[in-house]
């Protein structure tokens, strides 16, 4: 097929020069233009698209030259970048004008409006969508009644939910509804809301749904317990007598599912647990519903859901404090509460408007109480809010310190010092430092009120003045107490802890406080002992412990150690004084030099006594005999402790201003026991040694010079030989003894006394009937029989007159059949018909033989003599209370020597 011809238009000539082309260009003015396009044929052996071609002709004005025509050849397939490409990159030829022309196909004609209107329905549909779910959902939650319709879509048993019960309806026809579910309307409450002038003009009825309990064995009033709580509008008025009658109708608000709370979190509820122990995960019934105590904040929708719980003796209360919102038509349940005390109550603690909820949690004598500000919260819902005292509202130590000591039940010491950081610091004073201090105010308003009321019990009475904080009123009623022989651990009882718990407290706060120091300290000492006790006080004065008995104490803890061991703690010490010792006269002792036991002064002593000084030599210590040097001493010994470890503050005269009495012991040579009273008056510490003040009355020249004890009343169990013979009965029973004490004393007497007409020592029979009727006691002095249960003889004991040593010259001497030992009854009758010889001081002589008839203790040939026979508390041996010169010694049997040894 021939090509047509393509029409063409003359170019206008160029010039040559460069510069005159890019002027030409600068000064371009729009050419004409014409472009023909004409498909070129397909030929029939290609597949391809035919390629149109473009004719394009540029002109300019007719007084140039006719202008060149050019044509491309483009392809469809190509795309535009490879159009653009391959006619830009071509050439033009040197007489054109520059100009290049790209033409493609025009795009295939669209509907864009289709797009814009499918998107904007959908987004129409589903915003409506979402709307009208979160409308049904809303409606699902407030008032299942308003979307009935969706009760197809439920199972059958949940359709009920789907009942309008928003329309009106009469009282007679809400009972008879609620009889039909089995269920109980409890009696109805009635609330005032509104704001302002109208508060009070609309009522608000809150309904108890009650329900039988399941396996309740209590009667039918009991069994019922809240299942629901319902609130309706009034829409006609009450009877005449402000009640609801059949006829009245009421629009349902808002109604509540109740549980009861579980029985752990109410005994949680409680400071310090429940009186039973704790509790269990069941839950405890609510069964009323009640108006809350005191002048209510308005909008008055305020109520209280309770229940009773008995445990042991105990009552508890608990509940939930709720709140209808009227505005929003909304039951809501704020809080949780238990008490043993009594029901919440509003009460203005703050003085603010309005009042707050105080919540009474009081467990015996300690008061406890929570209270709540009712404040709102985004939205105006209704929100309780406790007052806390963890932290105070700003950085300040007096207030922490004084929150410190409120949490740890020192409510007067906190209230005393964020009373003197407000006064110091007025500027910075906050409401809710207001609030903290109101509510410690209000613990300690109750507790002074507790301890200033009369109590006939003494621990109750301590315990409420350790409570208040009054240390100093406590200790010296404990002081009182405790001499009036009251049992230190029957006045703390159970409170122990408390104790030092508020002592720990306040010395963390005020490490010098002594009175704190001393409760602490005692209550230590009660439980622990007195070592664990100093080694408290040491740490609370911030010293270290001592590692040794002999290391020094600190000087706070040593005052408070003096104090305490004043006390007599009858815990400690239950045994009466067993004391041991001499006592010299002291014309003036320094006051200086003794210790009181309670720290008082010397007294002056009455007309006609005067001062003795005792040293001890042995003493019970409740376990065992401490004999002197007391080489386990310490300086850790206070007079007040040394006092009542010696005994002598828990004696029949317990009290310290009726002093313990002991006995100035002497014997006269006939072996006779006098005693005269000592009253102790104060100690004191001398390296090893213990001595004693004592007052008493003046001992004549006689009594004076003899030798003397002091003894307590219980520090020697006197024991006088019950069993007595004759020498001549005693050989007849035993001959083998007999014979040998009889040959033993025949011996005796002849190096004794080498002039007395004595009989051979080798003649039993001579013997007997020279000796045979003096009298001899029986008694066990070595413990021998009652150690091995044996039937072993006692010893013998013979007491000889001095008449029988020192007969007169003149006369032969006489023999007294009627000797008795240790001045148990008058000296030994002396005949008559023979002045004695001896002086009249002249002493008794004793001997004792063992069961084998040899001589264990003779006082022939020395200067001792035995004026008593006792036993110490704890010993099944006796001593021998033995006379020597000035001194009073005391000897026991020691089976290894065979001899009496001194014991002290």
């Amino acid at each position: 097929m021939k090509k047509p011809a393509r029409r063409t238009r003359p170019a206008q000539k160029q010039s040559a020069s460069s510069s005159s082309m890019a002027a030409r260009h600068l000064r371009f003015t729009p050419p004409r233009v014409k472009v023909f396009v004409s498909p070129e044929p397909p030929s029939p052996k290609t597949t391809v698209a035919p390629r149109p071609k473009v004719n394009v002709w540029v002109g300019r004005f007719a007084k140039q030259p006719a202008p060149e025509s050019r044509s491309v050849d483009l392809s469809l397939e190509d795309s535009l970048e490879d159009w653009e490409e391959a006619f830009l990159n071509e050439n033009p030829p040197v007489e054109s004008n520059g100009v290049k022309l790209l033409v493609s196909p025009p795009p295939p004609k669209q509907r864009p409006w289709l797009g814009s209107l499918l998107a904007t329905l959908l987004w129409l549909g589903s915003g409506s969508f979402v709307a009208m779910a979160g409308c049904t959902a809303f409606w699902l939650i407030v008032n299942p009644g308003r979307v009935s319709w969706l009760g197809w879509a439920l199972p059958e048993w949940n359709r009920e939910a789907f009942i309008r019960d928003d329309t009106p309806r009469s009282w007679g026809a809400i009972q008879a509804e609620a009889a039909q579910q089995n269920r109980t309307l409890g009696t109805p409450l009635m609330r005032p809301i509104g704001r302002g002038a109208s508060a009070g003009k609309a009522t608000v009825v809150l309904v108890p749904v009650l329900a039988v309990q399941p396996r309740c064995a209590d009667p039918a009033e009991a069994c019922l317990h809240l299942v629901e709580l319902r609130a309706y509008h009034l829409e006609t008025p009450l009877d005449s007598a402000g009640r609801l009658s059949s006829d009245t109708r009421l629009q349902l608000g808002d109604r509540l599912p109740v549980a009861g709370p579980r029985e752990f979190g109410v005994v949680s509820l409680l400071p310090g647990g429940a009186p039973a122990g704790q509790g269990s995960t069941r839950r405890l019934p609510l069964q009323q519903i009640e108006p809350i105590e005191g002048d209510a904040p308005k909008p008055d929708g305020w109520f209280s859901l309770s229940g009773q719980q008995r445990r042991g003796s105990q009552a508890i209360a608990y509940g939930q404090i709720g709140y209808y919102d009227a505005a929003q038509r909304r039951l809501r349940l704020l809080i949780s509460w238990s008490s043993l005390v009594r029901r919440p109550r509003w009460q203005a603690v703050t003085g603010d408007d309005p009042p707050e909820l105080v919540v009474d949690q009081t467990v015996g004598l300690e008061p406890q109480f929570t209270v709540y500000q009712v404040k709102p919260a985004e939205g105006g819902i209704m929100r309780l809010e406790a007052i806390a005292l963890e932290q105070p509202p700003f950085a300040s130590q007096s207030l922490e310190n004084a929150l410190f000591l409120a949490r740890n039940g020192l409510w007067s010491h906190a209230r005393a010092w964020m009373e003197g950081y407000k006064k110091r610091n007025p500027k910075t004073w906050t409401a809710a430092a207001q609030a903290q201090l109101d509510l410690i105010a209000l613990h300690a308003a109750a507790t002074r009120a507790q301890a200033e009321r009369d109590r006939a019990s003494p621990s109750q009475r301590l315990a409420t003045l350790i409570i208040d904080s009054r240390w100093e009123a406590a200790i010296a009623l404990l002081q009182t107490a405790l001499r009036d022989r009251a049992d230190l651990r029957t006045l703390i009882g159970g409170d122990a802890n408390r104790w030092r718990q508020r002592a720990e407290a306040m010395l963390r706060v005020d490490a010098d406080h002594t009175d704190a120091q001393f409760i602490g300290g005692l209550v230590v000492m009660l439980r622990q002992g007195r070592d664990e006790a100093i080694a408290w006080l040491q740490t609370q004065n911030r010293a270290p412990i001592p590692k040794t008995p002999a290391s020094p104490l600190h000087p706070r803890t040593q005052a408070v150690l003096r104090r305490l061991d004043q006390l007599p703690l009858h815990g400690q010490s239950l045994y009466p004084s067993r004391l041991i010792g001499t006592a010299t006269p002291l014309p003036s002792p320094r006051p200086g030099d003794w210790d009181t036991p309670d720290g008082s002064a010397l007294p002056t002593l009455p007309d006609g006594e005067v001062w003795y000084r005792i040293s001890l030599t042995r003493y019970h210590d409740g376990t065992t005999w401490q004999h002197a040097p007391f080489s386990q001493l310490s300086s850790r010994l206070t007079p007040g402790f040394l006092w009542n470890q010696l005994g002598l503050g828990d004696s029949q005269s317990a009290a310290y201003g009726n002093r313990p009495t002991l006995q100035y012991t002497t014997w006269n040579p006939q072996a006779q026991m006098q005693s005269h009273p000592l009253t102790v008056r104060a100690l004191r510490l001398q390296g090893s040694a213990i001595q004693l003040l004592a007052s008493g009355q003046p001992l004549g020249d006689s009594l004076a010079n003899r030798p003397h004890l002091v003894l307590s009343d219980a520090a020697l169990n006197w024991e006088l030989p019950t069993d007595s013979t004759s020498l001549a009965a005693l050989h007849l029973q035993q001959p083998q003894q007999g014979s040998a004490i009889l040959r033993t004393l025949a011996t005796e007497l002849r190096r004794a006394r080498p002039n007395l007409p004595l009989p051979p020592a080798d003649d039993p029979e001579a013997l007997a009937q020279a000796f045979g009727s003096w009298s001899v006691q029986l008694a066990d002095l070595t413990g021998d029989s009652r150690r091995d249960h044996s039937n072993r003889q006692p010893e013998v004991i013979l007491v000889l007159h001095p008449d029988l040593l020192d007969p007169p010259p003149a006369e032969p001497a006489q023999e007294s059949d009627n000797l008795e030992l240790l001045g148990a009854s008058p000296s030994p009758p002396v005949p008559s018909s023979a002045p004695s010889s001896a002086p009249p001081d002249a002493p008794l002589r004793t001997l004792i033989f063992s069961a084998s008839g040899s001589l264990v203790y003779n006082e022939l040939t020395t200067n001792t003599q035995l004026v008593a026979i006792a036993r110490l508390e704890g010993e099944t041996a006796p001593v021998l209370v033995i006379t020597q010169g000035d001194r009073v010694t005391l000897r026991r049997w020691l089976a290894s020597p065979q001899r009496f040894e001194p014991i002290d």
